[in-house]
């Protein structure tokens, strides 16, 4: 496929590429039904894992912090909180 036309590759990964208007996420439903969320499975490891080699993760922490107590946010508010 990488060897086809520019034109025609990027035809083709256009739709390759296209997400379908009614596409959700696993965690979206689960937050939407007031499931827990895989927010410590996959935050958490990573804070865990950087801790056990004497690292840091503030970022996966802090994502962790606020989905914890999911809230709707803009994107600025998220940025902001993200950034502290």
């Amino acid at each position: 496929m990488l060897r086809l036309p520019t034109p025609v590759f990027r035809r083709l990964a256009a739709r390759l590429l296209a997400i379908d208007d009614r596409a959700r996420s696993s965690m979206a439903d689960d937050l939407a039904l007031g499931r827990p969320l895989e927010t410590d499975a996959l935050c958490g490891e990573v804070v865990r894992l950087a801790a056990a080699h004497g690292r840091d993760a503030p970022l996966n922490r802090r994502i962790g912090a606020l989905m914890a107590a999911p809230r709707t946010m803009s994107a600025a508010e998220l940025r902001s909180a993200l950034h502290q």
